[in-house]
């Protein structure tokens, strides 16, 4: 097996083997596997039509579920061979429910798993989140409508590669203003400012900018795969009252299309004040994910 960097240039061949992404995990898309390999770490492979994914180093091979296969036993298998001839330790990121059963099943007691729910992804009626109905939704309803009267001159535009350099200069101001960022704040504002915008046309993305008195006051990102909406980053000035819900309402509005069921908002990372916004928006499901260690 042979191991290639990802690029975004790379995003066809890879999204036609993704296809619609059953499972419906954020990772398992080309917006999320191009971004987040932060520091060009993480590579792929590509044999008999199955997509092979992780990070590798001189010590240790994590790789996703493979994508695509005929036989998930033969995938497994030409992975267990590649860390064996490597000499690496074996592990598996982002597993779905029906991957750690698979995995379970051929590895029996050589193999380490454990379900992280700061790593469940969120996910959404789409048609709950367009609509906003009922009483579960009020709190939302009355941020928009405050938001929609205080701030009389806004306007909801879709990103295009012409806004580049005021979108840029917002995120760049928006991190600044965080306080004592962690670790993927850090990693998310690298993302968003050298990956994500300087190869927007690239990745296919969606976008949508929000401004009041042609001032950005809002910004998200994501992508349509299958039936599923994925929001990758959404990032609002707290200041503008309401400007999350705002943006988070537009963006499901704008991307509307008979062929969209849900709408996944990934994961909240443990992050308190995150997990309580997700789980405000009433999710559908919340799909757990699992991490795996091979003992040879």
């Amino acid at each position: 097996m042979e191991f290639f960097t990802i690029r975004a240039e790379d995003k066809d061949k890879i999204t036609k083997i993704i296809g619609d992404n059953p499972e419906r995990i954020c990772e398992n898309t080309f917006g999320s596997m191009y971004t987040w390999s932060v520091n060009d770490e993480y590579s792929y492979c590509i044999e008999n039509k199955t997509l092979y994914f992780g990070l590798i180093d001189d010590k240790k091979a994590d790789f996703y579920f493979p994508i695509g296969y005929d036989n998930a036993k033969e995938a497994v298998d030409k992975l267990v061979s590649y860390c064996k001839e490597k000499n690496l330790q074996m592990c598996f990121s982002f597993l779905s429910s029906s991957q750690t059963e698979m995995l379970k099943e051929y590895f029996g007691q050589s193999i380490i798993i454990e379900e992280d729910r700061d790593w469940a992804d969120y996910l959404y009626n789409y048609e709950d989140l367009l609509r906003l109905k009922g009483k579960k939704y009020h709190g939302q309803r009355n941020h928009i409508n405050r938001f929609m009267r205080t701030y009389k001159n806004y306007e909801i535009l879709p990103y295009d590669v012409s806004m580049h350099d005021e979108t840029l200069e917002y995120l760049e101001k928006h991190f600044d203003n965080i306080k004592n960022p962690n670790k993927w704040l850090r990693d998310e504002r690298r993302i968003m400012t050298t990956r994500l915008l300087p190869n927007y046309e690239k990745l296919g993305q969606l976008g949508a900018v929000l401004k009041v008195d042609n001032k950005i006051v809002a910004v998200t990102f994501g992508e349509i795969v299958g039936d599923t909406l994925y929001v990758h980053f959404e990032k609002a000035t707290r200041e503008y009252h309401g400007s999350y819900p705002m943006i988070n309402k537009s963006f499901v509005k704008m991307c509307h299309g008979e062929s969209l069921k849900y709408i996944n908002r990934e994961e909240d990372l443990g992050e308190p004040g995150l997990r309580t916004a997700k789980l405000s928006l009433q999710p559908c499901q919340i799909i757990p994910k699992s991490f795996a260690k091979v003992i040879f």
